[in-house]
């Protein structure tokens, strides 16, 4: 059996910490944005068919993310302390103890320019 002894603090500032997972979620949603964007243009091109233009894409990818974050607390509550958070159901709202923190840290600077 393989244990691994893995910290999951990637940069560590003090009060304030980077954790892998919050790198991983933003690779992903970056990468996913290029891809969409250039499955969105070859579809555009190739089929002569326009479901989304790119810009249009642009705007909504906020809210792609936001449904993320919010998925994220949300399976974190359900799937690993459901008891707990059943009992204490406005600790579901409390993002820093545990869940998908990372990616709000994280996110904002890639995004604040498709806000306005």
């Amino acid at each position: 059996m393989i244990v691994h002894n893995f910290d999951p603090v990637f940069i560590d500032f003090g009060l304030f910490q980077i954790r892998w997972y919050s790198i991983a979620y933003i690779a992903g949603i970056i990468l996913g944005w290029i891809y969409s964007i250039k499955v969105i243009k070859r579809m555009a091109s190739k089929n002569n068919l326009t479901i989304v233009k790119p810009k249009d894409f642009d705007d909504i990818i906020i809210y792609l993310i936001l449904g993320i974050i919010i998925g994220g607390r949300l399976g974190y509550v359900v799937f690993y302390n459901l008891e707990y958070y059943s009992q204490n159901i406005l600790e579901t709202f409390q993002m820093w103890k545990g869940g998908i923190l990372g990616v709000l840290q994280g996110c904002p600077p890639f995004n604040f320019g498709n806000i306005y």
